[in-house]
This record gives C-alpha cells, structure tokens and sequence, in this order.
C-alpha cells in the first residue's frame, strides 16, 4: 500500500513539474513573438523616417547612407515578420513583399549615388 502512495506521489509531481515546464515554455514563446512584433513595427517606422529623411537631403553621399539604412531596416524587419507564428495571412504577405521591394530599392538607389549617378 506505501509503495502504491509513495509511486502516486512521484507520477503527481511529475505531472506539476511537467506542467510548469509546458506554461514557462508557452510565456516563452509568446514573449518572443512580442519582442519580434514589436521589433519589426520599430523597424518599420525607422524606413519611414529615414525615407523622410532621404527625401529631402540634397547631397547624394549622405542620401546614399539613409538608403542603406533603409536596406538593413526592411531586411531586419522581414527577418521579425518571418518569427511572427501567422501563417496564410494576406496583410502579411502583402507587408513582406512591401519590405521586399523597399529594401530592393533602396539598396539599388544606393548603389547608384555611390557610383556617382543620380536617382532614376
């Protein structure tokens, strides 16, 4: 009878411990997923304000900087968006291929006021 209670208790700890370890791994995943969400909506906002930012510099090497930046913020912002446990969502594939082509452009308007030609 105490070796049926004493294993009762130990399958009974278990269980709690397993428990536990299920929820701190959950608050995990979901504290990524914030962090990631909320990563990329400053990455975002960052391509706007550089892209202001571009918008009205008149030389072309500090213009050619911002576009850069432009690039590494849309690449970052794709790499949070892909974290984010969404899958077949419209919005989103429309926001990366936003992203996409933003960071094509300006990687490419980048390159070619580096190489001393002007925007086309």
């Amino acid at each position: 009878m105490a070796a049926v209670l004493g294993i009762l208790v130990i399958l009974a700890l278990w269980g709690v411990n397993r428990y536990k370890g299920k929820a701190n791994y959950h608050n995990y995943l979901t504290n990524m997923w914030h962090r990631a969400f909320f990563d990329m909506v400053g990455y975002v906002q960052n391509i706007q304000s550089l892209l202001s930012k571009a918008d009205v510099s008149a030389d072309d090497k500090p213009r050619a900087i911002l576009y850069t930046e432009v690039w590494r913020n849309a690449f970052a912002a794709q790499e949070n968006l892909g974290q984010l446990p969404i899958e077949n969502n419209v919005a989103l594939e429309k926001t990366a291929k936003y992203l996409t082509q933003v960071g094509d452009l300006s990687f490419s308007l980048s390159k070619q006021l580096m190489n001393g030609k002007k925007e086309t």
